[in-house]
C-alpha cells in the first residue's frame, strides 16, 4: 500500500505554503549536483530571512551536518533520489549490492510491459541506469565511487536518460497498481496524473509520485526515504516525514534524506551518512631492556569500537579472538640485544596511536 506524507497544517498554513512554493523560483546554474557542503551554509543563506525560517536553519546543523545542491530545472527530486539512491548503495559497502540491484530492475520490464510502455523505447533508458551501476560497483573497488558517481550525474545527457527511467518505471508502477494512489488523487484517474504530472521532462516531483517512486525503486533496495519540510509550521526545528520500507526482506541498506523547500529539493546528511575511510597511523611500541620480557603481542580492538564516533574502522586482522597474536618468532624469549633501536616503530590500521611501556 502507497504511504504518503500528512501535514498537520491548518488553511492558512497550507494557502501560505502554497503562496511560498508559487513564488520561489530556484537556482536554475551551477552543476547539476553539487558537492557535499557544510549545512551551515544553509543557516548563512537564512540569516535575513523570515524569524520562523531563521530558527529552523540554525537548528538544521544539529542533526544534519552536510547537505548537496540539487540544480531547480524542474527535475530536482527526480534527480536527488536517484543521487542518494546510488550514494546509499556506495555507503552500504558492498559491490555485489549493484548487480543485485540490476537484476532486480531489469526484471521489473515486466511491470512496464504490463503499463503499456514499448520496450523500444525505454530500453535506452534503462541501458544507462544499468551502465552506472556497474560503472559504480567498479569505481568502488578502486576507491573512487563517489567522483564516478558525480560525473555522471553532472552529464547532461546520462543523467536525464537515468531520470526518464525512473519516471517510465514509477509511471508503470502505479498504472499496474491503481487502487494504491487513486485516492490521493483529485479530479484526475491515475493514468491522467501519469501523463501530466510524472512523464512530462519538466514536471517536478509531487507527493503522490514520491511516494511511487520510494514504493517501487528506494523500498525494494531497502532504502528508508526521509523527507524534511522547511516550511513555517509550527516549532524550531523542520518537519520530517519517513517513508520506511516494506517488505524489502528485512534488510537496511541506508537512507536518503532529502531537504524540501518551497518548490525545490536538495539533499541532507547526518555524520553518519560520510563516508569514513581508515587512515593507516603509526603504532609506536617502547620496548624496556630486561632479558625475562614476555613476547610482544599485537593488541587487537574489539568491532563494537568502531560505533562510537570518530572511530574509524579497524582491520579484521586485529579483532578478537586473534588479539595475542606474537610478534615475535622463535619458541623463546627474545633477548634483550634482539631490539635495536629501543623503540620500534610500526603501522597498524587503527584509530589510535598507542604506546605500551613494558618494565
Amino acid at each position: 500500500m502507497a504511504s504518503y506524507p500528512q501535514q498537520d497544517m491548518s488553511d492558512e498554513q497550507l494557502s501560505e505554503f502554497q503562496k511560498l512554493s508559487n513564488e520561489y523560483v530556484p537556482e536554475v546554474t551551477g552543476p547539476l549536483v553539487g558537492e557535499r557542503q557544510s549545512s551551515t551554509a544553509i543557516v548563512a543563506e537564512y540569516a535575513s530571512a523570515d524569524p520562523v525560517f531563521q530558527a529552523k536553519t540554525e537548528a538544521l546543523p544539529q542533526k544534519y551536518s552536510h547537505y548537496r545542491t540539487v540544480r531547480g530545472d524542474g527535475s530536482c527530486g527526480w534527480r536527488a533520489v536517484a543521487f542518494g539512491y546510488f550514494e546509499a548503495l556506495i555507503h552500504h559497502g558492498d559491490p555485489s549490492r549493484f548487480l543485485e540491484e540490476e537484476t532486480r530492475l531489469r526484471s521489473s520490464s515486466n511491470i512496464l510491459n504490463m503499463a503499456g510502455f514499448d520496450p523500444f523505447i525505454y530500453e535506452d533508458f534503462a541501458d544507462a541506469m544499468f551502465d552506472l551501476l556497474r560503472d559504480v560497483a567498479s569505481a568502488m573497488q578502486a576507491g573512487h565511487a563517489e567522483q564516478t558517481l558525480l560525473a555522471a550525474f553532472n552529464d547532461e545527457s546520462n543523467q536525464a536518460s537515468i531520470l526518464t527511467y525512473l519516471k517510465t518505471l514509477t509511471a508503470a508502477w502505479m498504472k499496474t497498481r491503481p487502487q494504491d494512489y487513486a485516492p490521493w488523487l483529485l479530479e484526475q484517474t491515475v493514468e491522467e496524473y501519469c501523463n501530466a504530472s510524472v512523464m512530462p521532462t519538466s514536471a517536478e516531483i509531487e507527493n503522490v509520485g514520491l511516494s511511487a517512486l520510494k514504493d517501487t525503486f528506494l523500498s525494494p533496495a531497502g532504502i528508508t526515504l526521509e523527507v524534511l519540510y522547511l516550511d513555517r509550521s509550527e516549532g524550531s526545528e523542520v518537519n520530517m516525514h519517513r517513508f520506511s520500507p516494506v517488505n524489502h526482506g528485512g534488510f537496511d541498506v541506508g537512507t536518503v534524506r532529502l531537504l524540501y523547500r518551497p518548490g525545490h529539493y536538495d539533499l541532507l546528511y547526518k555524520l553518519q551518512d560520510l563516508p569514513h575511510a581508515a587512515a593507516s597511523v603509526s603504532t609506536y611500541l617502547q620496548i624496556a631492556s630486561q632479558t625475562h620480557r614476555e613476547p610482544i603481542c599485537a593488541i587487537g580492538m574489539p568491532d563494537f569500537l568502531t560505533g562510537f564516533a570518530g572511530m574509524s574502522y579497524v582491520s579484521p586482522h586485529q579483532a578478537w579472538p586473534g588479539w595475542q597474536q606474537q610478534l615475535a618468532g622463535g619458541p623463546f624469549r627474545p633477548s634483550a640485544w634482539e631490539f635495536e633501536p629501543d623503540v620500534l616503530q610500526a603501522t597498524a590500521q587503527s584509530p589510535l596511536q598507542t604506546a605500551m611501556f613494558r618494565k
